[in-house]
Order: structure tokens, then sequence, then C-alpha cells
């Protein structure tokens, strides 16, 4: 069975609005549960009420305006702005920018074909909404697994034996090869020496480290491997973001065929970490 759309409507205009709930009600996708004429009245209600849209006019009495307001409504219920003047659309533009949940403005009255372009508004945020929800449990699995797994890596005595240590994938930096012991040196915040892996390649440690925190960690071809969340890029290398180890710059050189891809990908992971911190919103899969 189809889902109606459940909507509030707010509107100062006791005509428009009746006229709007009309016209939302003869529609055979959305259905109006409430009707308000003041943003206080609408804000009290969605307290204790989740509509599954909520559309608002811009202008309101005394010079209210609504997209001043915007920040006190729920992130986790789209909003859809209307106004019959076309100044209000272009002054709300960088205000209502932060606010993932306005999905749109649109210009009064709200006739049927417009009410199909807020049909296709609606949907293009839920399917956001959904792909948004997947990649932010990804990416708090991720985080979570960095902290929760660990590495064996060793340290050498002076007697040439091998100590291991068990690190957390989170304080991993940084991972180059070693010709002298063929194998990898190891940097890794909290320690004031790098650590060591005998016989091992870059391969080899990558697929181990993916397959215990997939996505957190960068192959750089023959060169390295690096940890997107403590490392960044400088130029034609990459750093150490918080480099607590060592006086000494740590880096390590990104072939120059690989620097446009490399810092690429290095780019888009800061860009999940970032949506990640700024929308911490939970749904079900």
């Amino acid at each position: 069975m189809f889902h109606k759309i459940h909507c509030i409507l707010i509107d100062d205009d006791l005509q428009a609005l009746f006229a709007m709930k009309d016209t939302f009600n003869k529609s055979d996708s959305f259905q109006v549960e409430g009707t308000f004429n003041t943003i206080d009245e609408a804000l009290a209600y969605l307290q204790d009420h989740r509509p599954d849209l909520v559309v608002s006019d811009i202008e309101f009495p005394h010079q209210q305006l609504a997209y001043h307001r915007i920040a006190e409504f729920p992130d986790d219920i789209p909003l859809c702005l209307i106004s019959g003047y076309p100044v209000y659309v272009g002054q709300s533009l960088p205000l209502i920018r932060d606010k993932a949940s306005v999905i749109g403005i649109l210009n009064k009255p709200l006739s049927p074909n417009l009410l199909q372009v807020l049909l296709n508004l609606y949907n293009g945020y839920k399917q956001r909404q959904g792909k948004h929800s997947r990649e932010y449990c990804q990416t708090a699995q991720m985080l979570q697994n960095a902290q929760e797994q660990k590495l064996t890596l060793y340290r050498k005595k002076d007697d040439h034996s091998l100590v291991p240590a068990h690190i957390p994938i989170s304080h991993l930096i940084m991972a180059m090869p070693e010709r002298l012991f063929r194998g990898l040196i190891v940097y890794c915040h909290y320690s004031p020496k790098p650590f060591i892996l005998p016989n091992t390649t870059l391969t080899e440690f990558f697929e181990e480290i993916d397959s215990l925190c997939p996505g957190l960690c960068l192959r750089i071809g023959r060169t390295g491997i690096v940890n997107l969340l403590n490392t960044t890029t400088e130029g034609k290398n990459i750093i150490s973001r918080n480099q607590t180890y060592s006086t000494e710059k740590l880096k390590l050189s990104i072939p120059v065929r690989l620097q446009q891809e490399t810092k690429e990908k290095m780019k888009q992971f800061d860009q999940r970490i970032k949506h990640h911190k700024k929308h911490p919103f939970k749904k079900e899969l």
C-alpha cells in the first residue's frame, strides 16, 4: 500500500494556508496533518510529533523571516521553504547552505505541478539520506575498528632478539620498506622509535590492515602505507598530521604518476570524516 507523505504547513496568511492545504490533500502523494500560523506554534508541535515533511512560508509579520530560524527546526525532518517574493529566495540561500534538511525553495502559490517538483525534492533527499546513513555507519565502524584492532609489531633489542608489541591501528602513521632486513619500518604515534616488521612486504601488511579496518589506510605503490586519519599531503609528500614521536619531520614522497590519484583519495577520506562529525545521525539501513 502506498504511504502518503505526511506534512505540516506554516503560513501567516490564512487564505493561502487553507488553499495550500486543499491542494496538498487533493494530491496522491501528500497528506496534511497540521497547519500553523506562526513558526513558534509549528516548533512546539514538532517537539512531540515527527511528520515526514515541513513546508513553511519565508516571510512572516514584523519582519520575521523563516530562514533566520531554520536552525531551530529538527535536523531529521526535511524542510521546504516557499515564498511569493523572489528577493527572499535569493537572500536566504547563504543562510540555509549548512542546513542539510532544507530540500529546496519553491515559489508560491504551490500548484499541482509544483507539488510534483516538491515530491522529486523529497525523494531525492531520502535517497541522499540513505546513502549518507550507510556511509556514516561504515565510517563509524571503521573508526571503532581502528581503536579496537591491534597490529603485532616488533622492536629489536641489543642482542638482536625481537620483542613483540601490540599497537592499535589508530596509532599507525605510515610504513615503508626497509631493505636492510628485508621488511618494513613502521612509524606510530606515542612511540619514540619506529617498529619493524621483518620478512614482510607492503602488500602483505596492507592486506592485513585492510582486512581488520577497511578503508582506513592507503597503499602508495611501492613507496609505503599511510593511515589516512593520521596523515595529510604537503606538496609532493605525505606527512604526519600530529607528529608526537620525534622532532625529525616524517614524510613519504608520492610517485609522480600517483600524485593526483593519491591526493584525491585523501581529500575524499577527509570529506567523509568531516561529514561523519558534522552529521552524526544514525538511521536503520
